[in-house]
């Protein structure tokens, strides 16, 4: 429940962090930059989760992601979303939220590659950038519901930050309209 608690104010001081306005600014842009193909491309809303680690010696963590992509041109998705990393372990816990943008290209089918670029930041630490590369399948359910297994690498830009390259699967499910 404390763990809630701290992820909930955590998100307040995020959002605090980018002025509501400057946010509403930023969708609106994007809105008009693709106004010209609203009429003739689709978008998808994405939920995924990787990193779920779950044992008795090493703690719990779950990274929880939400994207969405908006469809420029065929077969290419400009992608943009949020995260939560949660880490516990007797008694430390630490919260980290991120925003990430980049983009998404199927090829062979349901088949893509995906590349972002992602901003986090952990109560009382620095930030960190990273980049995501990713490989996935998107096995469709239905005409609108796809799960979504995916490969990743990711990546610290800068070296200063410390980190190291790691590597990971995630399965998502998305929504295409």
């Amino acid at each position: 429940m404390q763990d809630t608690r701290e992820a909930v104010r955590a998100g307040k001081k995020l959002i605090s962090v980018f002025n509501m306005k400057t946010i509403f600014v930023v969708v609106i842009a994007a809105f008009l930059t693709a106004g010209t193909t609203l009429a003739q491309r689709t978008f998808f809303i994405n939920a995924n989760v990787s990193e779920l680690n779950m044992s008795f010696t090493d703690g719990t963590s779950i990274n929880l992601n939400g994207n969405g992509g908006w469809f420029l041109a065929d077969n290419f998705a400009l992608v943009g979303g949020i995260g939560l990393y949660s880490y516990s372990n007797e008694g430390f816990s630490t919260s980290t939220f991120g925003l990430n943008a980049g983009g998404r290209f199927y090829f062979a089918g349901d088949f893509f590659a995906e590349g972002l670029i992602n901003l986090s930041k952990a109560k009382d630490m620095r930030g960190r950038t990273g980049l995501t590369l990713g490989v996935g399948y998107a096995y469709f359910l239905n005409d609108y519901v796809a799960l979504e297994p995916k490969f990743n690498a990711v990546v610290p830009i800068a070296p200063d930050e410390g980190g190291s390259t790691r590597f990971g699967i995630s399965c998502g499910i998305s929504v295409y309209f």
